[in-house]
C-alpha cells in the first residue's frame, strides 16, 4: 500500500512516531501508578531513603545469612523456610525504585520498624551484646557490625 507522504525513518519526526520505550518518563509514570497505588511519590521516596540506610548488608551477604544462620535454641535452618521478611529483602535490593510494588513497601516499612525498634535507645554495645536482637537484625539486612 502506498502512502500520500513518506514516513520518515530518521530524527525527530520518526522519533515521534515510535512508541515509547520503557526508560521514557511517560511509561515509567504509568508504571509507578500501576505498581504503587497505596503510597505517595514522596511517601516513597522516604521509604526508600530510610530502607537503604537501615539495610547495610548486600542481597549477597544476606541470602548467604539467611541460608546459614546457627541454631539458637530451636530447629537447625535446613529445617525451617528462610524468614519471610528477610526474603522480601533480598528481592527488594535487586528492584529499582520504579518496579516497586505495593507489597514491597509495606515490607520496607516493616524493615524500618524492626531496625528502629530493635536499636531504639541502645549503645553499639548493648546491641552487639544480645546474640539474639544480632539475629534479628541481621534477618532483615541490618549489620550491627557496620557503622555508619
Amino acid at each position: 500500500m502506498d502512502l500520500p507522504w513518506s514516513v520518515p525513518r530518521r530524527g525527530r519526526a520518526a522519533r515521534c512516531l515510535r512508541r515509547p520505550r520503557l526508560g521514557s518518563r511517560h511509561v515509567r509514570d504509568q508504571r509507578l501508578e500501576v505498581l504503587v497505588t497505596n503510597y505517595t511519590p514522596v511517601e516513597v521516596e522516604e521509604i526508600w531513603d530510610r530502607f537503604h540506610q537501615v539495610v547495610n548488608m548486600t542481597s549477597r551477604e544476606l541470602t548467604d545469612w539467611v541460608g546459614v544462620q546457627p541454631e539458637l535454641d530451636g530447629p537447625l535452618p535446613g529445617d525451617e523456610p528462610a524468614a519471610p521478611l528477610g526474603t522480601a529483602v533480598i528481592e527488594i535490593l535487586g528492584k529499582r525504585r520504579v518496579d516497586l510494588t505495593d507489597e514491597d513497601l509495606d515490607a520496607m516499612a516493616r524493615v524500618i520498624e524492626v531496625v528502629e525498634s530493635e536499636t531504639d535507645g541502645l549503645t553499639q554495645d548493648e546491641i552487639l551484646a544480645d546474640e539474639r536482637r544480632r539475629h534479628r537484625l541481621m534477618t532483615v539486612g541490618h549489620d550491627p557490625y557496620r557503622t555508619g
